[in-house]
Order: structure tokens, then C-alpha cells, then sequence
């Protein structure tokens, strides 16, 4: 058997992980850790059932040299009377061994004040799929590379592949979390990472969106089209002027708008880059804006919510994306008749990108319109540094008020012609 009593306090001290993780023995199967971040923790490796195992044991110097020693030799002695030490933890000390939806939960509430709201949303629903899956009483412990590949084969099945890998990066930045807290008691690899290549593969497919030769014949619906509701015409207006995000558009105030500077200023909440966005207003959008107030100015967002609630809301409540798209059938464009394309209201960007590069815009003026943060734009951009880039949000604004002046004319010429023509339906 190795020796034991290997290390001095003063080697433990003087000790620093060059770059990457590090071990020093003290024997007996007994290490410390070493992070590159200075961390230091103590574990030991032993052997049950034919299998290699580590137990945590805590962190120096909160756990001392000697603390651990004797740890170490507790845990020597479960194994040499068949006990394995790790599971006997958990069965000895109620909430070490905690479950993984209580620890999703966790997750999720420490990223309110990182992530934008849309985005805090989608992994809502994806924790939906985790916290069916994996009961409350599934110790995030117990937690194996196989039994994540029976939950991706169940992913698989439902055929959703953005959610569905979405849902595994989520259940590996969980088990990530419940390292960083000393939760998990071993040192596997992370078994979502491990399983993840068994995920199906799927080619992203750009949002369905109107040729830019549509265009009359979309605005002709608009106008023709009786049962829309009063929100529809101006929605699906300023979504296709100011191209943003669908989920910063619906949830649109009031106090972000500016009709005299004819800026809309975007907070970071609703950015999913996390960072504030101004949006210039071109005339048209103004025009349109100003004739939204008389309707709903009197609200804290530019489409409040059409149906009461039951219960009241713990923030103002504003229309949805359903809304939107049920808007877009309405008017025949959700891919059933024959002769229109399918649209959505992220379409609006594809289309406007069409236009804008086919005319030979600016290709960097475009990024930014779109609020667009790449590599090539930042490259494009002659920008230092990421941040820089991203706090710069008034970078090219004229170009940016030409750029979209230039395209609100082209759609009003197509708005104007629609009106001019005699519905053909």
C-alpha cells in the first residue's frame, strides 16, 4: 500500500494548479485539488463494487490537513467493511443529496437578473421537459451518462431538435452549478455533456418570411382584411419599419419612445444580448406611432393585453407572439394558400435583409440595424472589444436613420400601391 501522510502544511500552502487542474497525494487515496482559480479541495479515490469512485471532503483550508486525514480514514474503513462511503453520505445526511428538478429551480433563479426576459422564458419551457422527466425525488447524484441517453432517446422522439438540445445544454449547466456548490460528490464527467452527440441533428432553417415581390399583395390584406383586430394593422406596421425582435416589439412601453428625438430605446432586458438598443424611428413609423398613442397611450406598453385575467398579473401585461402570427393567418399568410408564402414575424428581419443587401446597403449599417453582434460585424465595425461594440449603441445612427428612412419608403410605396390596386380576391 502507498504511504500515507505524504503532504506538509507548508507544501499545501505553497502549492498552485500551473494553469490547469492539479493533484497533490498524501497516500492512502487521499488528494488535493488544485483549481487554477487558487481553489483547493480535498478528495479521495477509492474502489467499490469494481468501480473507482472519489469522495469529496471538503475544501482547504476550511477542512484541514488533519481534518481530512481522518475523514480519509473513515471513509477507508467503510470500504474495507463493504460500505460504500459516498452513498452512506447521503443516506446519513439528509439534503446532501438533493434533487435535480429543486436544483433546476436553483438554476433558473440565478439567472434573473443575466438573461433577457424571452430567453428566461424558452428555458422555462425547456425546464418544463427536465422537471417531467426527472421526479422530485431524483437525487441529481444518481444522475448517469446512461440514464441521460434514455432521456435524450425521449427527447428525440417528440421531435422538437432545437428545444430538445436546448434541454441538454440546460441539464449540463445544472449539473456544472451543482459542482461549483459542492452538491455533487464525485468527479464524473458531466453525463449531458458525455451524452449529448446522441441528440438528432438538424440544420437550422431560417424563419419563414415574404418575398420582397409580395409585398403589395401582403399590404393589400392588410388593408382588406375586415376582422383583424385594431392592434393587427399597426403591429405588423412597425414590426416590418423597425425589424427588432418580435418579443422587444410586444413587449414594447411607452417610456422607451421617443417621438420627438424619433428614437425607440430598447432597455437590456429586453435585448438578448443583454445591453440597451436604439432604434431609429423613420417618418412613417412616427406617423404611426402617434395614431397608436390615441388608442393605447394611456397604457404602459404600446399593445396592452386584450383579455382579463383572472387573477391579477404581478407585472402589466402586454399581447403575445400568438397574437401576432394569428394576425398573420388571418391574412392568409401561415403557408395554406396557395399563392402566398408563410410568414412570421421574425420574417420581418429576413426580409429585411433581402432587401437591404440586394440594394447593396451597407453590410455592417444592417447589422446594427438588426442589433446583429458577430465577429464580422465587430471585425467590420473596427471595434477594440466585444464590449465596446455593444455599448456603442449610437455607432452609425445617421446611417442607420438614412438606412431605414430608405426602407420605410419602400414599403409605403408598396403600401400606397396595395391601396390603388382593386383586390383581386
Amino acid at each position: 500500500m502507498a504511504a500515507h501522510n505524504k503532504l506538509t502544511q507548508k507544501q499545501i500552502e505553497a502549492a498552485k494548479a500551473d494553469g490547469k487542474q492539479s493533484k497533490l497525494a498524501d497516500g492512502g487515496g487521499l488528494y488535493l485539488l488544485l483549481h487554477p482559480n487558487g481553489s483547493k479541495y480535498w478528495r479521495m479515490r477509492y474502489r467499490h463494487g469494481g468501480r473507482e469512485k472519489t469522495l469529496a471532503l471538503g475544501v482547504y483550508p476550511a477542512v484541514s490537513l488533519k481534518q481530512a486525514r481522518e475523514l480519509a480514514r473513515t471513509a477507508r474503513a467503510q470500504t474495507a467493511a463493504g460500505i460504500d462511503p459516498v452513498a452512506e453520505r447521503r443516506r446519513t445526511r439528509p439534503g446532501s443529496g438533493r434533487s435535480l428538478p429543486e436544483i433546476a429551480r436553483a438554476w433558473y433563479g440565478s439567472r434573473q437578473e443575466q438573461r433577457a426576459r424571452n430567453t428566461l422564458e424558452g428555458d422555462r419551457r425547456s425546464l418544463a421537459y427536465l422537471t417531467d422527466y426527472y421526479k422530485d425525488n431524483t437525487d441529481i447524484n444518481d444522475i448517469t451518462t446512461a440514464g441521460v441517453s434514455k432521456f435524450i432517446e425521449h427527447l428525440n422522439l417528440r421531435n422538437i431538435p432545437a428545444r430538445a438540445r436546448r434541454t441538454v445544454q440546460i441539464l449540463a449547466q445544472i449539473w456544472d452549478y451543482a459542482v461549483r456548490r459542492g452538491i455533487i460528490t464525485d468527479e464524473r464527467r458531466n453525463p449531458a455533456a458525455t451524452a449529448r452527440p446522441l441528440l438528432n441533428t438538424s440544420k437550422p432553417k431560417p424563419q419563414p418570411h415574404i418575398r420582397p415581390d409580395e409585398l403589395t399583395d401582403f399590404y393589400r390584406a392588410i388593408q382588406t382584411t375586415h376582422d383583424l383586430h385594431p392592434y393587427a394593422r399597426p403591429l405588423l406596421l412597425l414590426a416590418a419599419l423597425t425589424v427588432p425582435r418580435p418579443s422587444a416589439l410586444l413587449s414594447a412601453r411607452w417610456q422607451d419612445i421617443d417621438l420627438t428625438a424619433r428614437l425607440w430605446h430598447i432597455p437590456a432586458a429586453d435585448m438578448k444580448t443583454k445591453h440597451p438598443f436604439t432604434v431609429p424611428l423613420s417618418d412613417w413609423a412616427v406617423e404611426i406611432l402617434r395614431e397608436l398613442h390615441t388608442q393605447t397611450g394611456d397604457n404602459i406598453h404600446l399593445f396592452p393585453g386584450i383579455r382579463p385575467r383572472r387573477k391579477p398579473a404581478p407585472h402589466p401585461d402586454h399581447i403575445s407572439i400568438k397574437f401576432a402570427h394569428n394576425a398573420i393567418r388571418r391574412l392568409g399568410y401561415d403557408g395554406s394558400t396557395p399563392g402566398k408564402s408563410k410568414h412570421t414575424m421574425h420574417g420581418f428581419r429576413h426580409l429585411f435583409t433581402n432587401i437591404s443587401l440586394t440594394a447593396g446597403k451597407d453590410t455592417l449599417t444592417t447589422d446594427l440595424a438588426l442589433g446583429h453582434i458577430s465577429r464580422a460585424a465587430l471585425q467590420r465595425a473596427g471595434f477594440s472589444s466585444l464590449h465596446h461594440y455593444l455599448t456603442a449603441d449610437s455607432y452609425r445612427l445617421q446611417e442607420r436613420r438614412e438606412l431605414a428612412e430608405w426602407y420605410s419608403r419602400r414599403h409605403r410605396q408598396a403600401y400606397e400601391a396595395a391601396a390603388q390596386t382593386p383586390d383581386q380576391a
